[in-house]
Parts: C-alpha cells; sequence; structure tokens
C-alpha cells in the first residue's frame, strides 16, 4: 500500500483478480459541484408513517397527500433501486424520489416513498436482505396504500427504478390491486449478467 495507490485482489461470484486504485495527480481546478434541481412550492402534506413487511420488519416512509377537499385520490408507491439508499433517493446532486413526490403530489396523486431495510428510519438488516424481502416490502407498501382513506384503492400505481423496476413487475403479477406499473431504467438482462458488465465497466483491463 503505497500514499497515492491501493492494491488489492477483488472476488466475486468465486471469481479473484488483481486490482489496484490510484490517486489521480492534481490537474486543472475541479468543476463546481452542479447544485440539486429547486423543488416547486408543496402543495400537499407531508406526513412519517410506518408499515409492516411479511416477515414483521418495520419500514418508514413519508405519505405525501394533496391539499385540497378530502376525497379518494389515485396513488403512486415509489419504489428505490439499489444500494444503501433511503426515502429520497438521492443520485449525485438530486433527491430523485422528492423531487417525483413532490411533482405527483402538486399533479394531485398520494404518493409514498420509503427507507429500504436497514437504511435511514427503517428496521431490518441491509447487509442480509434478500430479492424476496424487498418484494414483499414492496407488496406490504402497497397494502398500507390501499388502506389509506385518502387513496383510491383501485387506482393504486408503482413506480419502480433501476433495481425496482426489476422488482415491480414480480409484485404485479397476477395482483389485481395494482393499477398500473411505471419502469424507470429496469435491468433488461438477468441479474448475473449485469453485474459482470458492472464489473467489466468498473475494470476496463479484464475486457
Amino acid at each position: 500500500i503505497g500514499t497515492d495507490s491501493i492494491t488489492g485482489t477483488f472476488t466475486q461470484n468465486g471469481t479473484s483478480f488483481p486490482l489496484t486504485f490510484e490517486r489521480p495527480q492534481p490537474s486543472a481546478p475541479a468543476t463546481p459541484a452542479p447544485s440539486p434541481m429547486p423543488l416547486p412550492a408543496a402543495r400537499y402534506t407531508s406526513t412519517g408513517v410506518h408499515f409492516t413487511s411479511a416477515d414483521g420488519t418495520v419500514l418508514a416512509a413519508t405519505l405525501t397527500v394533496p391539499d385540497g377537499p378530502a376525497r379518494r385520490r389515485p396513488a403512486v408507491i415509489l419504489v428505490n433501486g439499489s444500494g444503501a439508499v433511503n426515502r429520497d433517493e438521492v443520485v449525485g446532486p438530486n433527491a430523485v424520489f422528492l423531487q417525483l413526490s413532490n411533482a405527483l403530489s402538486n399533479a394531485g396523486y398520494v404518493a409514498l416513498r420509503y427507507d429500504k431495510r436497514g437504511i435511514g428510519q427503517s428496521g431490518g438488516n441491509a447487509a442480509t436482505m434478500t430479492r424476496p424481502d424487498l418484494v414483499d416490502d414492496a407488496r406490504a407498501a402497497l397494502a398500507f396504500v390501499r388502506s389509506q382513506r385518502s387513496v383510491d384503492p383501485h387506482r393504486v400505481f408503482m413506480l419502480g427504478h433501476s433495481e425496482g423496476g426489476e422488482l415491480v413487475p414480480s409484485v404485479a403479477a397476477n395482483n389485481a390491486a395494482l393499477a398500473g406499473i411505471v419502469l424507470m431504467a429496469p435491468p433488461a438482462l438477468p441479474l448475473a449478467q449485469v453485474i459482470m458488465e458492472q464489473v467489466l465497466e468498473a475494470v476496463p483491463a479484464l475486457q
């Protein structure tokens, strides 16, 4: 290990290869970080809520309900992508799910976004969660939203981003409770192939 490099071995799925990280040398001044998109003024009420998954794990969430006369409204459940992301799903400078829920509820939809297991205020262990756990969590979110007085249970939609776009179809299969799904940048290949391509993209020398 040197001051400007780290050398080790990368291991995944039974495959190992040498890997070196090198600190880039100073060059031109760094470009200022982009600023997050501003949020339009909220015309809705945000409430912290909790719901329970099939194995008893309690998940923390934010429910946003549009302002105006009390009535049952359509709803959208936001399902996170991979990684240790909370309910706002921050990517770069932008809190993607915070921005989406803001736009949806300003447009008249109830919106639910939740912290993944072991992240933020949710219970559970992020290191041991499985795909079936994540599908159960999304199903629990659906049952919770459909039970809300502010929601029309026949007009509930799910929006999945990245990994969420792979999970949502499993929730929708043979489930008449969902009115529809929206997939944002979902994987279009088997997950094992996606992981391999991500590794190769990160380490061009292996190609």
